[in-house]
């Protein structure tokens, strides 16, 4: 929009209108269920929870509470909204112009929540799971849910729960842990690095190793139809080093303050720094934060915020030129 206050206004639109309707979807769907845990007060929470890309249950169980398989759609549904460009949506408000498969990002959006959930199912469609809730075991059906609420809850950086995922294999942990860092969209509310970022590291390389097989030839980077121009390229790049130097920067002095182990001091540093939630060791699906000591609480939380600020307005205030005339 030519103006910010326009462009703000259009934001607040897109994110309360996206809130109502999920509470009242939820509302609506909890009557229909008969699921008394889920009256308005508890739609209306669920649904902030939701749209922020926040992951904040009012249960301790998360969505595993509600013990229903339209329920949980309706949240894969909402996080995947959510962790849109929100311009897409403006466009699709405002214009009645349906551009989301015409976006670069949006697709790759895309591709990766189908092949993550795929490969989530593949991977624990032999195992043998147990719901924690029910303590019944887990259907092909229950298998293929679990996989893609998963892939939708870490790649949209939401993480809300649904069951344990620390008794699927290594692989499928593996993957988890790399989604800490990933994050949805650009122009979302979601955390992370985002994939308009890694998407252009991908293109930076691949036109890298062209121009080491052909020297003289001459490979732009692109998004879209959109060139992109060097300066762009080297504030993704040092962006990258500056998050991952954190990253373990912030693993070191996390088993230091807390005693934590190795996948624990990792897990919290690549959550806490992602704005994602719940992680691996002693933050998966059934931990939480409690047993940190109180500095590295401080710690975390200060983290937290560089995280969502995306690092580099956090470190510009810090800066000694930044305050000077």
């Amino acid at each position: 929009a030519p103006r910010i206050k326009q462009t703000a206004k259009y934001l607040w639109i897109i994110y309360l209108g996206l809130i109502f309707l999920m509470t009242i979807t939820l509302y609506i769907e909890g009557i229909i269920f008969d699921i008394d845990k889920l009256n308005l007060f508890h739609s209306l929470c669920h649904a902030f929870g939701t749209i922020g890309t926040a992951g904040f249950s009012t249960y301790n169980n998360s969505i595993a509470t509600f013990d229903s398989s339209i329920i949980t759609w309706t949240f894969i549904l909402f996080m995947f909204l959510s962790a849109t460009n929100f311009t897409l949506h403006f466009i699709f408000l405002t214009k009645g112009s349906f551009k989301y498969f015409k976006n670069s990002e949006f697709k790759t959006y895309i591709k990766i929540i189908l092949f993550i959930g795929l490969f989530f199912f593949i991977g624990i469609s032999n195992l043998d799971l147990t719901n924690h809730i029910s303590n019944q075991n887990f259907t092909l059906y229950d298998k293929l849910e679990s996989a893609f609420f998963y892939a939708t809850s870490f790649v949209t950086t939401t993480g809300f729960t649904q069951s344990n995922y620390l008794d699927w294999n290594n692989s499928s942990l593996i993957i988890i842990f790399i989604l800490l860092f990933l994050g949805g969209c650009a122009g979302s509310t979601t955390g992370g690095i985002k994939l308009i970022r890694t998407l252009l590291i991908f293109k930076y390389l691949k036109s890298t190793i062209k121009k080491i097989i052909h020297p003289n030839g001459v490979y732009p980077i692109r998004i879209g139809n959109k060139e992109v121009s060097t300066d762009i390229i080297q504030s993704v790049l040092g962006f990258y080093f500056i998050y991952i130097f954190i990253f373990i920067l912030l693993s070191l002095i996390i088993s230091l303050t807390s005693n934590t182990d190795l996948v624990s001091s990792l897990a919290v540093s690549a959550s806490t720094i992602g704005n994602v939630g719940p992680g691996l060791g002693i933050i998966g699906p059934l931990g939480n934060w409690s047993d940190f000591t109180d500095l590295t609480k401080w710690i975390l939380s200060f983290c937290m915020l560089l995280g969502r600020l995306e690092i580099f307005t956090v470190i510009i205030l810090f800066s000694k030129t930044y305050w000077k005339r």
